[in-house]
Parts: C-alpha cells; sequence; structure tokens
C-alpha cells in the first residue's frame, strides 16, 4: 500500500494547478483523507473531481469527495509576469470525414490549424492526432508529446482521462489531465489534453 499511496501521490501532482499532495492511510492500509494545496487557476470542485477520476483509475474503487480537501494559494505569477498556457478557441470535428480543426491562443497570438487524418482512424484518434500536431506546427516545441492513454470514465458524470509523456533534453516526464463530458467529446479531449500540457509548459518551453 505505500507503493500505491506514492503512486497516487504522484498521479495527483501531476494535475493541473497542484503544488503539493498529502495522503493519509487508515491501518488497515485503505486510504484515509487527501489533502491538496493547489495555485488557484481551476476551481476546487473541478479539482476534486479530478482526484477522485484519478483515485477510481488507479485503485478501481469509488472515493468520497468529502475526503478530499483544498486549500488554495495565489500563485499566478511566474517569474514577474503571467504563467504561460495554452488556450482553447475552439475544435472542431467535420463530420463522417477524417478532418478536425484546432483553434488556439498562446500568449496573445492566436493560430489555426486543419488536420487531415486517414479514413480508417477512429473520431477520437483524429482529434489527438490533430491537437499533437497543432502544438508541434505553431509552438515548435522543444519537446516531444506521446498519448499513453486515453479512457472515459463513468462516475456521478462522464469524465475523459489523458495521460500524456512529454520527453525532452532534461527528461521525461508522464502527466494526467481529465475533463467533464458534456455533448462535445472533442472539446472536452481537449480540455483534458491542455490540463496535462499546462502545467508543464512554462519549464518545457524555450523562453
Amino acid at each position: 500500500m505505500v507503493l500505491l499511496q506514492e503512486k497516487l501521490r504522484e498521479r495527483i501532482s501531476q494535475l493541473e494547478g497542484v503544488l503539493a499532495v498529502n495522503i493519509t492511510q487508515y491501518n488497515d492500509g485503505d486510504i484515509g483523507e487527501v489533502h491538496v494545496l493547489s495555485d488557484e487557476t481551476r476551481s476546487p470542485k473541478k479539482l476534486v473531481r479530478d482526484i477522485e477520476t484519478v483515485l477510481q483509475v488507479e485503485t478501481g474503487t469509488s472515493f468520497d469527495h468529502k475526503k478530499i480537501s483544498i486549500a488554495q494559494v495565489n500563485k499566478e505569477k511566474h517569474n514577474g509576469g503571467p504563467l504561460d498556457r495554452i488556450e482553447i478557441i475552439g475544435v472542431y470535428l467535420r463530420p463522417k470525414e477524417p478532418v478536425c480543426t484546432i483553434e488556439l491562443k498562446y500568449r496573445e497570438e492566436e493560430f489555426s490549424y486543419k488536420y487531415h487524418g486517414d479514413e480508417m482512424d477512429e473520431p477520437q484518434e483524429i482529434v489527438l492526432k490533430a491537437l499533437t500536431r497543432t502544438v508541434e506546427v505553431f509552438l515548435k516545441p522543444p519537446f516531444r508529446i506521446k498519448i499513453k492513454d486515453v479512457q472515459e470514465i463513468l462516475m456521478r458524470e462522464k469524465v475523459v482521462v489523458i495521460i500524456l509523456q512529454l520527453k525532452w533534453k532534461q527528461g521525461e516526464e508522464v502527466m494526467v489531465g481529465a475533463s467533464l463530458v458534456d455533448e462535445n467529446l472533442p472539446l472536452a479531449m481537449a480540455k483534458a489534453f491542455f490540463h496535462a500540457l499546462n502545467r508543464k509548459l512554462n519549464t518545457v518551453m524555450v523562453i
């Protein structure tokens, strides 16, 4: 259970906005409470939902949200300036065609990319390839993105979870992003993708 506790701490710390994590255990080894220190980039309610998702994915059981506590601090500034973040303007998957258009905003600059996939690709695969390709084309980042896994999970609400692997000259890191799914699955996938990526952007981008 110690290994599970460390794994959960690592996974939760990778969520967007999380600064520190402490997990307590009962005497029988079960997870007791989760205490998180976060910045103000996301609401506590959304962060609790993401933590619930991580716990369910890693343990295979549901977790009482009342046992998750969030404390927020103001860390909106990075090196004297605002944090760099990629913002989503729109995600448009063309019906019955392997075409997806991604519109993003980064450092006040807006850009759009139309990805043409293979007719044999599933819609989910087309969206993920479009997101990765858009970042590569317009940001030309000094790192490589690999999508390790994507899952839709039904909890109290449907959630999409994405696990990304980033490789750059200093090493590599695996990150988790999650988003609630409404009627627009491609947009939810994009939100989960950038929830994972944005938390590392200031570290791996050459500024």
